[in-house]
């Protein structure tokens, strides 16, 4: 008796005991493992069962060229192509004999023969069988296969034309990439020339200048604001850099620059980290005319102030002395007016003691005549 026993297979056989008498005294029973047999025996049906299943030509020739098996699919594909069974080589691989021929004798194999059957293309595996003296065909249908092959292939021509036409317009993106970049590195040597010399003339200015940002952050500074507030001012805030605050100046000219779009001017008066400036605001336009940066010119008028002081010190020593001037001449000019009113009255005393000693001359040279006579001679 066959049972399951979880997954073995047994079969039990039981045979009975006789006593002496001839009696049933009782049973043994052996016990036989058939699991591997019955294994082997379901996939031998299976694998006798695969060429009739198989849903592609399947068939077996042997050394004298007879076909001795076809499987109904082979069957079905000569129906389809109304040949008789006689006709099946015409859907079977060229040189066949040969090729059966050579297979049988060398013991290889061959793949992919393919042949075309009307508008389908079938590919067959020629297997020798040695120990029987034949082989079996494995065909295949491969249309579709062939059909994608080929758009594949129309796909792939196409692609090499848009390729090559690719190709050759690379070539000339190429040719002006080069051309660009020529020019380009051209222009960027003359900006990099142009960008030294307007540094160069930048730091060669003596006056403070500055660009600042519209949140008042400095973005460049010359060698003259280095020098005097330090290299490491990019980023900073300008108000707490030049000023010392914490917020931003109250007559601030970048503010009325952004603000205004306009030139702005502004003095900011010395402090312990900064000398006392005049602050000319530039704003920098962007095409949409927002700002986005303002150039600070920075002058510093420390030396115009001493200057200013020094000159108004001797402008007030100059008219000290011109004050002291004046009163002097005034005084000499009082003198000056005594001593010509004293010369006027000498001379007018003079002029009389004169005409009295001609007077007197006169009557003592001259006859006497009458009184008359003595003064019209006199006159």
């Amino acid at each position: 008796m066959e049972r399951s026993l979880g997954d073995k297979i047994i079969i039990v056989t039981t045979i009975p005991e006789l006593n002496e008498k001839g009696e049933i005294c009782g049973f043994m029973e052996i016990v036989e493992d058939i699991t591997e047999r019955r294994r082997a025996e379901a996939e031998i049906e299976s694998l006798s069962r695969f060429p009739s299943e198989n849903p592609n030509p399947v068939l077996r020739i042997n050394s004298e060229k007879i076909v001795i098996y076809k499987n109904e699919a082979l069957n079905v594909l000569l129906r389809e192509m109304g040949l008789s069974e006689k006709g099946i080589f015409k859907i079977l691989p060229e040189d066949l004999g040969i090729l059966i021929d050579k297979a049988l004798k060398t013991k290889q194999p061959f793949y992919l023969l393919e042949v075309n059957v009307g508008t389908r293309v079938f590919s067959y595996n020629l297997i020798p069988v040695i120990e029987q003296n034949y082989v079996n065909l494995y065909g295949r249908d491969i249309t579709k296969r062939k059909d994608v092959e080929e758009e594949l292939f129309k796909s792939h021509e196409k692609l090499e034309i848009r390729v090559e036409e690719r190709t050759k317009e690379l070539m000339k993106i190429n040719v002006l990439i080069r051309h660009e970049i020529a020019e380009r590195k051209v222009i960027e040597k003359a900006l990099r020339e142009s960008r030294n010399e307007l540094r160069t003339m930048y730091d060669a200015i003596t006056d403070m200048l500055t660009v600042i940002s519209p949140d008042y952050r400095i973005l460049s500074a010359n060698r003259v604001v280095e020098k005097q507030y330090g290299k490491d001012l990019v980023g900073k805030l300008c108000y707490e850099v030049y000023q010392g605050r914490k917020e931003i100046c109250t007559d601030c000219p970048t503010k009325k620059a952004i603000e205004t779009m306009k030139f702005a001017f502004s003095f900011q008066p010395g402090t312990e980290v900064s000398p006392p400036v005049e602050i000319y605001a530039y704003p920098i336009l962007n095409e949409e005319g927002n700002v986005i940066a303002v150039v600070e010119h920075g002058k510093d008028i420390t030396e115009r102030k001493k200057a200013e002081e020094a000159l108004q010190g001797a402008h007030d020593e100059l008219e000290l002395r011109v004050k002291e001037r004046t009163l002097e001449l005034q005084e000499k000019n009082i003198a000056l007016k005594v001593l010509l009113k004293q010369r006027e009255e000498d001379k007018n005393e003079l002029e009389q003691n004169i005409l009295s000693n001609i007077k007197s001359l006169i009557q003592l040279v001259l006859p006497k005549t009458s009184p008359s006579v003595r003064m019209q001679r006199a006159n």
